[in-house]
């Protein structure tokens, strides 16, 4: 996640056209697309723009990374960071160490994720910044998730939520709301669940934001799977199949099949499902 576009008065219409339309490439599930309008921004970015120049190689670090090309994030984010911290700028930093993190652990690196976050809660809390509290909060929830220990990482999301809903944040109501459907799921509250996703669904809708939709049909295909509905949650695995190939991308294509497989074996299709399965490991270990 990362803070609204900075102000770009001063800066070319060219620039602006290349920063408007990576945001929109983003919010289409296009990361590879996103990211070539970003570098382009970069090479045309007159002087005296840090605070941007180091903004769009956060940019084009998350969506290497969001293609699945973590060195090359990783490389991008340092070059942010010298930029912030050359500008002295303390937020800039911030939002650097927090797309780190996030990358680390979506590498599997949860204890390095973890000290970073620790540490961009910190500089939240100095600030007394509200956004960074809630994106902190969120991250602290994600790595809770993954350890198991629901009760913390529910109580950090909600804590998120409220943050974002209070500064009117909608663009990230709807992905925080698919992480709550989720863990929900994985706790049994059923109708939480339900309404929670059904609320992401909306929200994701409403700002255009056609990646995280196909979340919001992946959360709603395994609540099914939950509940046993098996077809039910094969009509959500086709809606996310649809909107990933539609949009060309294919991040979420394993988790489909994943999902997929496991609601044919409810259904007593085992070679279907042992086929999709098989197909979702290939797909997995390729990124």
């Amino acid at each position: 996640m990362r803070e609204p576009i900075l102000d770009l008065e001063g800066v070319s219409p060219g620039v602006r056209a290349r920063v408007r339309d990576g945001r929109d490439a983003e919010r289409r599930g296009r990361p590879s697309e996103a990211r070539r309008h970003f570098e382009l921004a970069v090479t045309r970015l007159e002087s005296g723009h840090a605070r941007l120049a180091a903004t769009l190689f956060r940019w084009i670090a998350w969506n290497f990374a969001n293609s699945g090309d973590s060195a090359a994030a990783l490389d991008c984010l340092e070059v942010a960071e010298a930029v912030s911290v050359a500008d002295g700028d303390d937020r800039g930093v911030a939002s650097v160490l927090n797309t780190r993190a996030g990358t680390l652990f979506n590498l599997g690196d949860l204890d390095e994720a973890k000290s970073l976050f620790e540490r961009v809660c910190g500089l939240a809390q100095r600030m007394d910044d509200v956004k960074l509290r809630a994106m902190a909060d969120q991250n602290f929830g994600s790595v809770a998730s993954i350890r198991g220990d629901q009760q913390e990482a529910l109580h950090r999301f909600q804590s998120s939520l409220r943050g974002y809903r209070e500064l009117g944040e909608h663009r990230y109501v709807g992905p925080l709301l698919n992480n709550i459907g989720r863990l929900l799921t994985e706790m049994g509250d059923i109708d939480g669940a339900e309404n929670a996703l059904l609320e992401a669904r909306e929200h994701c809708v409403a700002q255009d934001d056609q990646h995280h939709l196909i979340l919001a049909e992946l959360g709603r295909a395994t609540l099914r799977l939950r509940s046993n509905r098996p077809n039910e949650a094969l009509v959500a695995c086709r809606e996310a199949a649809q909107l990933s190939n539609t949009l060309g991308d294919e991040r979420w294509l394993a988790q489909i099949d994943l999902t997929s497989g496991a609601a044919y074996a409810q259904l007593n299709c085992p070679d279907l499902a042992l086929s999709l399965l098989e197909r979702a490991g290939t797909l997995a270990r390729q990124r």
